[in-house]
């Protein structure tokens, strides 16, 4: 059995400086098979922005993809700068801080990316669902 730690599903409550995406309307990237790989929901916190991320594990068995478990984080230090929310999150087991970054790039359009999560660390689309 192979598994991945893929891409994005996203909820943005809100998001000073960006597009104001509400809870209805959550924001996806579909990895491998179709399968959503993230949830991020983000906050206000009395006047801060605030908010966690869940990595959904995928895994691969007999020709078959499904959802093999779910890896939650509270996102730590989150900024807007422009176009682009930056926050880190603490892998387990090792504590290493990573960084993320998420930049609107069109109207309902962002992508996600780990900016230190090493040299294949991918790039992903995610739409907002309408």
């Amino acid at each position: 059995m192979k598994l991945s730690v893929p891409a994005i599903a996203l909820s943005l409550l809100t998001l000073p400086g960006l597009a104001q995406p509400t809870i209805s309307n959550p924001w996806v990237g579909l990895w491998q098979d179709q399968q959503p790989g993230v949830l991020l929901t983000l906050g206000d916190d009395n006047g801060q922005l605030a908010g966690g991320i869940v990595f959904n594990i995928v895994a691969h068995n007999g020709g078959q993809t499904y959802l093999a478990g779910r890896d939650a984080h509270a996102i730590l230090t989150p900024r807007v700068d422009g176009d682009t929310l930056s926050f880190q999150v603490i892998r387990r087991p090792d504590s290493r801080k990573l960084d993320i970054t998420v930049r609107m790039t069109a109207d309902g359009k962002a992508t996600l990316h780990c900016r230190n999560c090493g040299p294949d660390a991918p790039t992903v689309e995610i739409i907002r669902e309408r």
